[in-house]
C-alpha cells in the first residue's frame, strides 16, 4: 500500500530537508521541520501561474497556501491533469514530494478543484490540531512555524447540508460505501455512477473519493475513473 499523503502546509515543504539514501535502500523522501518523513503529500492553496509548453510535453503551475510557494510539475501523458487548471482557482493536490537541482517540488497524483473556500479554514484548523498534538508529545519544530490563527471568521454562510465539517476526516463507513462501489468495477468507475449508486449526498461521495485517493486505496488512471489498488 503508498503512503498515506499527509496534509501540511507549504512552509513545511520548502523548509524541509530532502533526502537520498547513497546505498538506495530506502526512497527518497522530505524531512519536514517537525521531523516528519514525507514522500506524499496533500496541499490545498490557489494557483497564482501556469505554464505549459507549446509541444505538450511540460506543465507546471505555482500553488500559494498563504504561508510558502511550489510548483506542481507534470510531463508527458500527465499535461493534461492540469490542463483544467487555472490562475485563481483553488485547488487541493495529492502528489509525490519531489527535488531537483535544490528546488522541493510536487508530481501530482490527482488535483481536485475546491468549489467552497470555506475548506481553505477548515484544512489550517485540520494542521493545527496536528501540530499541537504533536507539541503536547514533546514535539518541537526546527524552524519557527507559521502563527496559528487566534479567530476564523467564515463570511460565506452555509446551510447544516452543505457546510463542511470541522471533525477533521470523513467517516470511515462513509469511505467503506464508497470503496465498495469502485471495488464493484474493475476497469474503473466513474464518479456519476457512484452517484447512482450510494445512498449518499453529492458532497460525501466527493470528500470520501478525496480521503480514499490520500489514503493510497484508490487511484486515477485517468481523469474522473477511479479504480481500486
Amino acid at each position: 500500500m503508498r503512503p498515506v499523503a499527509r496534509k501540511v502546509r507549504i512552509e513545511e515543504l520548502v523548509t524541509g530537508e530532502y533526502k537520498r539514501s547513497e546505498d538506495g535502500t530506502e526512497p527518497a523522501h522530505l524531512v519536514t521541520p517537525w521531523g516528519v518523513q514525507l514522500t506524499r503529500a496533500r496541499v490545498m492553496g490557489t494557483v497564482v501561474d501556469k505554464f505549459i509548453r507549446e509541444d505538450g510535453s511540460y506543465g507546471t503551475f505555482t500553488l500559494d497556501d498563504g504561508s510558502g510557494i511550489i510548483r506542481v510539475k507534470v510531463w508527458g501523458k500527465d499535461v493534461d491533469k492540469i490542463s483544467d487548471t487555472n490562475v485563481g482557482d483553488l485547488v487541493d493536490v495529492i502528489g509525490r514530494v519531489r527535488e531537483f537541482e535544490g528546488e522541493v517540488y510536487l508530481a501530482p497524483e490527482t488535483i481536485i478543484k475546491v468549489r467552497d473556500p470555506n475548506w481553505e479554514t477548515v484544512r489550517v484548523l485540520e494542521i493545527v490540531r496536528e501540530r499541537r498534538k504533536m507539541l503536547a508529545c514533546g514535539a518541537r519544530p526546527s524552524v519557527e512555524p507559521e502563527p496559528e490563527p487566534t479567530q476564523v471568521v467564515i463570511e460565506k454562510q452555509t446551510s447544516p447540508e452543505t457546510a463542511p465539517q470541522q471533525g477533521g476526516g470523513v467517516d470511515e463507513s462513509l469511505k467503506e460505501k464508497v470503496l465498495e462501489v469502485v471495488k464493484q468495477f474493475p476497469s474503473g468507475v466513474t464518479i456519476s455512477e457512484i452517484y447512482d449508486r450510494v445512498d449518499l449526498a453529492p458532497r460525501e461521495v466527493d470528500e470520501a473519493l478525496r480521503e480514499l485517493l490520500a489514503d493510497g486505496r484508490i487511484y486515477e488512471p485517468e481523469s474522473g475513473r477511479y479504480r481500486v489498488v
